[in-house]
């Protein structure tokens, strides 16, 4: 069947305008052509008080004044509103995404949050520039600005180190960046959180092995500081000037409230209560069950993080050793009177913690310096349960 010449003109006519109204969103996938004026720089910005700002930020920003051009590509955004936030970010599956916004609008929010922002400018030659700008559009407008978060692998800072590396390839210094830096995951966390004693407890009790291997230069620069102090070595871009100060210093910890010191509180108290004997035993073996089924609690959510984490950071956690899932048996034991169940593992137990006092420095996991009293504490209540089963049989 044949069409006639006026519904063929009418059909191309509808086509020409549908292809009109295309052209332009079509064009929003290709980035524009860069003056020679162009800059692109990185953008740093320091610690923030909310939990999940505390490590900072890093973002890249293409400014080309002749072509009305400033704008911040982000890759460290998130939807807080995701379900299964939290579990999400355990078990290493948690949305992450690359965004866009103006530099004004950048720099307004972070100012508002009396953060700190850097910001260094990328040493390449404008075809290079171009490149890298057409693959910064090029992934916002795709469908691949979605990825996984990985807080040492994969993150805001060493997608736009990665980005870099790819478009300097022929001044890529390997030996530079492979150089050892005699630290590890777990040293290069503890300027940053040094005046933030939970949260670093917190950090340091869920990280395992993994956070105590030693790594290379590339690796030390996850965090934002990090790589906008030791890219400049690259040569690869200016060192970082300061485009906004925060008005106040971070408060200081204060000392009474430190993790360590609430801890050894709670210790002293737990021995005195054993060694001084005010209470009957009925009462101090309330204290025990308390006291073990916490510890065996905690070894419990180790273990799920161990099972059900992707995140090779939280698995292979030596701080199960001390806090033992059987330890919630060792409670229920303690409970009903199971006295050779009590005794059995009240010895085991004990022996484990000696162990891991003795060994404390060869141990291939740093613990937390704030877990001793906790360590000694339940040791000393497990070898009193043990002496108190001797006596009773003699």
């Amino acid at each position: 069947m044949s069409l006639s010449g006026s519904r063929i003109r009418i059909i191309t006519c509808i086509t020409q305008i549908w292809l009109l109204m295309l052209v332009p969103s079509v064009k929003t996938i290709f980035a524009e052509t860069l003056s020679n004026e162009a800059q692109i720089s990185i953008l740093t910005v320091d610690s923030g008080k909310e939990i999940w700002t505390v490590f900072g930020h890093t973002a890249i920003r293409i400014h080309d004044p002749i072509n009305n051009i400033d704008e911040v590509y982000n890759y460290g955004t998130f939807d807080f509103d995701q379900n299964r936030f939290y579990l999400k970010f355990l078990r290493g599956n948690l949305i992450y995404y690359l965004s866009r916004d103006s530099f004004d609008h950048f720099l307004k929010t972070y100012t508002a949050e009396n953060r700190t922002i850097w910001e260094q400018q990328l040493l390449f030659q404008s075809e290079v520039l171009q490149k890298l700008y057409d693959s910064l559009s090029t992934n916002y407008h795709s469908g691949n600005r979605d990825y996984y978060y990985n807080f040492f692998e994969d993150n805001c800072t060493t997608r736009i180190l990665n980005l870099i590396i790819a478009f300097a390839s022929e001044k890529y210094s390997e030996e530079y960046l492979l150089q050892p830096v005699n630290s590890t995951y777990r040293k290069e966390l503890k300027p940053i959180l040094l005046n933030r004693p939970w949260i670093a407890f917190g950090v340091n009790l869920l990280l395992g092995r993994y956070g105590d291997q030693h790594i290379n230069l590339r690796q030390s620069m996850f965090l934002p500081v990090t790589l906008m102090k030791k890219l400049p070595g690259t040569g690869w871009t200016t060192e970082g000037a300061t485009i906004y100060k925060a008005k106040t210093a971070p408060s200081q910890a204060k000392e009474f409230f430190m993790p360590i010191t609430i801890f050894w509180i709670v210790a002293f108290a737990l021995a005195w209560e054993k060694i001084s004997k005010v209470t009957n035993q009925r009462f101090s073996d309330k204290i025990d069950i308390i006291v073990y089924s916490i510890a065996g609690t905690f070894g419990i959510f180790l273990f799920f993080l161990k099972i059900y984490s992707l995140h090779p950071s939280l698995q292979t956690n030596m701080n199960l050793l001390w806090a033992n899932p059987l330890l919630v048996i060792y409670a229920f034991a303690i409970n009903f009177r199971w006295k050779k169940i009590t005794f059995a593992i009240a010895l085991l137990y004990s022996t484990i913690l000696f162990f891991i006092l003795i060994t404390w420095n060869k141990i291939p996991q740093k613990f937390p310096l704030e877990i001793m009293p906790l360590l000694l504490i339940l040791a000393f209540r497990s070898m009193n349960r043990i002496f108190r089963f001797v006596n009773i049989k003699e």
